[in-house]
């Protein structure tokens, strides 16, 4: 080899030893933003599961049944305890008591904490009054409820432990539009402050997302509908 080459070999080994502390360093900062936006989503979460209840509009006003679709026939799950793998197709019937008009909206809590909006083609809420009093997530245009497909996060190793996901149902008495609620899905690391984007994700215009809800006039009701998510060829029976 000759001495040119070797210390060619030996700059460039060199170099690599001294950038590896900022590639690590890079590393560490990108881990802390992802761990940050985490924790952010599940606190955002958390938040929406805490204002489960009525406040303004009654349980009574509403009867709420949820299931799956398995064959052709539709199989009820309680509240809290249905067994869903990804690919399950469920479905969410909510029907309206009241004298006065209510609002629907559908969200799901995934996993990682993350808030889908599962009803943005009635962005100020789905009516339910005396024309139409009923709402069938997952019915299609001709009345036949064939479900959604339940979609299971990015990564789920084989032994994951059954896991908590939920449904949450928010019935609203006049029209709002609750789309500050949603989060983005965890994904590739963004530039920017860690703290600032992850306190990002449960701030929307300077108010928290579950603020969105309160704002309701006239109040509203949100309903949790749990199910344990385990992963394929792992059945269990719902007891």
């Amino acid at each position: 080899m000759k001495p040119e080459t070797r210390a060619a070999l030996r700059g460039a080994a060199l170099a690599v030893r001294c950038l590896a502390p900022c590639v690590n360093s890079c590393r560490a900062a990108a881990l802390t933003n992802r761990k940050l936006a985490f924790l952010a989503r599940c606190a955002s979460a958390q938040r929406l599961r805490d204002l489960g209840g009525a406040h303004g509009v009654l349980a009574s006003e509403l009867a709420i049944e949820w299931g799956t679709v398995v064959g052709t026939a539709l199989r009820g799950v309680s509240d809290r305890r249905g067994v869903l793998s990804p690919g399950d197709r469920y479905w969410i019937r909510v029907q309206s008591m009241a004298e006065r008009d209510l609002y629907l909206h559908i969200f799901h809590i995934g996993l990682t904490g993350t808030i889908r909006w599962l009803t943005p083609d009635f962005p100020s809420g789905m009516a339910l009054d005396r024309h139409e009093p009923e709402y069938v997530y997952g019915r299609r245009a001709d009345g036949i409820v064939v479900g959604v497909a339940l979609h299971g996060p990015d990564e789920m190793p084989p032994q994951a432990l059954l896991r908590t996901e939920e449904f949450i149902v928010i019935v609203t008495a006049t029209r709002t539009c609750l789309r500050g609620l949603e989060t983005p899905a965890l994904g590739p690391v963004a530039r920017g402050d860690p703290a600032g984007d992850a306190s990002a994700s449960v701030m929307v215009g300077g108010r928290s997302r579950d603020a969105a809800v309160a704002q309701a006039d006239d109040g509203f009701f949100v309903k949790r509908l749990s199910y344990f998510l385990q992963p394929l060829g792992e059945k269990m029976t719902d007891t």
